[in-house]
């Protein structure tokens, strides 16, 4: 085969294996990608699934502190600070409890009898700045829930779109924890007894309230909600009934509530912030007891994939599996192509080979058909030679023949044990008789001690190695001065060394790296 057509035969592999390998590329990028997705899937699913617990959680414990401000009665909020009973509050979550009249005027109802007489604290100095006409506008009459979201995330798809879907799960979600809370924040309209507070005065008639709305003012968070205070008057020495509507509520401590609730979840989300809930944060990030938004901040699912490392062994065990498959058919490509060369080689050389016998041949056998050899003594000289030639010429084909079984690992045969001087005799007939054709003298150096050791070899091997080299001695040495042929056999450790030396010019440098190749 050509050079030109091993370089197609190079370029066709180079473009397979470029397609090959961008093709595996993209498989990985795909796949990365893929994993990826998998495993942000996955942490969302997780994340909004300890969200919703987070929120429920939360809700459970912001559902009593609502009922209880919901429970307290409207009455006891314009109590005289002398006569009020201690306002316990357990977790210490409600800094002051007010009352807004009509006319400006506020009551507190501090946490504590101690900070009755503290009008400098910042709850009365902030309280005092409230409006009541402004205020009351903003609670109804009846709250069908704690709060309400005064403007819910919109969502531009129709109906049946992934987006909707989501929305409307999340406002289902939000409503139910509504309804949770509702159903312990609303309470039937109070009806007190004041006798139990104020002894013998006159009982008062039925005061009423609604349900606390939680709003947030300024940075503060309140619940609020609308009173119906009915007593008695004495005017002109005459009891009659005396009705005012007034705002009552509670201040809560948002700090610590905050610091509270973000504890109680830290668990499910560790580095969750809660902060007030404004417009256009969806549902499934709000509280439903109060205007509380949660950001969930970082989060990690524990079996979650833990990114593209997961699936780095996988990728290169496929990259090493193609990168082992393109190595062994460039091999295979490789082997094909030397294979082809030798093939050539081999054909080039046993052509020459056989063409120099067939030519002596073919001429010494047209000269003695033709007659023009009369001379019996060339004759006899011409016969010889031909003989000689194809003796030469089943030589060479017995060679072919040899390496052909050497290359299919056929034909060997068992080594056995036997003398040296049995294995010298052997063949030294054979290989004096190529000496004699070529004028020249085989001479077998080797003492009777050494004849004597045992060796284990293949007969038949020895013999073609031996005669191999005593015919390129005959060949290539025969203008030599010294026309001998040594063969040394001396021991060399546990084994026979023979050398075979003749007198001719030798092997130059680049004979020598194609010593051993094949023909």
């Amino acid at each position: 085969m050509r050079r030109s057509h091993y370089l197609y035969l190079w370029l066709a592999f180079g473009s397979c294996l470029a397609v090959v390998l961008a093709a595996m590329a993209w498989v990985s990028e795909t796949a990365l990608e893929l994993h990826q997705a998998q495993a942000a899937a996955r942490n969302n699913a997780a994340l909004e699934e300890n969200v919703r617990l987070a929120l429920w959680r939360m809700d459970s414990i912001l559902a009593p502190l609502v009922t209880q401000e919901n429970m307290f009665p409207p009455t006891n909020y314009g109590l005289a600070p002398n006569l009020f009973r201690e306002n316990r509050d357990s977790n210490g979550f409600v800094l002051a409890r007010f009352q807004l009249g009509s006319d400006g005027h506020v009551t507190i109802l501090p946490r504590r009898a101690s900070d009755v007489d503290a009008p400098d604290k910042p709850e009365a100095k902030w309280l005092a700045t409230l409006d009541h006409a402004a205020l009351l506008p903003k609670l109804p009459t009846d709250a069908l829930l704690p709060w309400t979201i005064t403007d819910p995330v919109s969502t531009s798809p129709g109906p049946g779109t992934a987006v909707s879907q989501v929305a409307e799960r999340d406002m289902n979600e939000f409503q139910a924890r509504n309804r949770a809370v509702l159903s312990n924040t609303q309470q039937p309209l109070l009806n007190l007894n004041q006798n139990r507070q104020f002894g013998e005065s006159p009982p008062p008639a039925e005061s009423s309230a609604g349900v606390m709305r939680p709003m947030w003012m300024g940075d503060r968070l309140i619940l609020v909600r609308r009173a119906m205070l009915r007593g008695y008057d004495i005017h002109d020495r005459n009891i009659v009934p005396s009705e005012v509507e007034c705002i009552q509520g509670s201040v809560l401590d948002w700090p610590r509530l905050r610091k509270f609730l973000q504890a109680e979840i830290a668990d499910l989300l560790p580095e969750a912030v809660l902060r007030p809930a404004d417009v256009g944060v969806r549902e499934s990030r709000l509280l439903a007891a109060l205007p509380i938004a949660i950001e969930p901040g970082r989060f990690a699912a524990p079996d979650a994939p833990s990114g593209p490392l997961d699936l780095v062994p996988t990728l290169c065990l496929a990259w090493a599996g193609v990168l082992v498959a393109a190595l062994a058919v460039a091999i295979l490509l490789w082997g094909v192509m030397r294979l082809g060369e030798r093939r050539a080689t081999f054909v080039s050389a046993v052509t020459h080979e056989l063409r120099s016998p067939l030519t002596t041949l073919r001429m010494y056998a047209d000269m003695l058909c033709e007659g023009m050899v009369a001379d019996h003594n060339k004759q006899q000289h011409y016969f010889q030679t031909l003989r000689a030639e194809t003796d030469r010429l089943e030589h060479l084909v017995e060679n072919v023949l040899a390496y052909a079984r050497l290359e299919r690992n056929r034909g060997r045969q068992q080594p056995k044990d036997l003398p040296v001087g049995e294995l010298l005799d052997s063949v030294a007939a054979r290989l004096a008789a190529r000496a004699e054709q070529a004028e020249m003298n085989f001479v077998v150096q080797a003492g009777d001690s050494i004849r004597a050791t045992t060796v284990r070899a293949n007969p038949s091997a020895v013999d073609q190695i031996l005669f191999n080299l005593v015919d390129n001695a005959c060949k290539y040495a025969a203008g030599a001065v010294d026309r001998r042929i040594h063969l040394d056999v001396v021991p060399s450790d546990r084994h026979v060394l023979m050398r075979l030396i003749d007198h001719g010019p030798g092997l130059d440098a680049s004979a020598r790296r194609r010593l051993f190749r094949p023909f």
